[in-house]
């Protein structure tokens, strides 16, 4: 399977950015089977804040077009997080209940609140092992050939 994996944010310290590395070891130390990462960086290919004046002018970014197609390329995609006590559960909600829309089945999605109360930065870590353990949980549903488009 092949994952697409980015952080939500471009900024250097991103907290999306330490969940997404955490994922990801958790994937490379075999939490799923046969999976090829991609993880990319929108710090790599920012983009201008969409206007259809700049596109009717300019057309459709470069940066957009290898975006859309990466998405395309692959099986299953992880994004992820916000600080607060909601762990961006609005947003969220909001992601999975587009997915009809966008033609996307969303397999897992999990809010991690106070991000700084519950994740360890030195490690890399969820410390909250109750949180670990449902975020594991979220991981493994890419095992699940249900759970992800063929």
């Amino acid at each position: 399977m092949k994952l697409l994996a980015f952080a939500a944010s471009t900024s250097s310290t991103s907290i999306n950015r330490q969940l997404i590395d955490y994922a990801t070891r958790l994937l490379d130390a075999g939490l799923v089977d046969d999976v090829e990462i991609d993880t990319i960086d929108l710090i790599d290919d920012e983009m201008p804040i969409y206007s259809i004046d700049r596109q009717n002018e300019l057309g459709i970014p470069r940066a957009a077009h290898d975006f859309f197609d990466k998405i395309g390329a692959a099986d299953a995609v992880l994004f992820s997080t916000s600080t607060g006590p909601g762990g961006g559960t609005n947003v969220l909600s909001t992601a999975v209940m587009s997915g009809q829309f966008f033609g996307y089945d969303v397999a897992a999605s999990l809010a991690i609140p106070s991000f700084h109360d519950n994740f360890d930065t030195d490690t890399g870590t969820l410390s909250n092992h109750e949180l670990d353990a449902q975020f594991r949980a979220a991981l493994t549903t890419l095992n699940d050939p249900v759970g992800v488009p063929a």
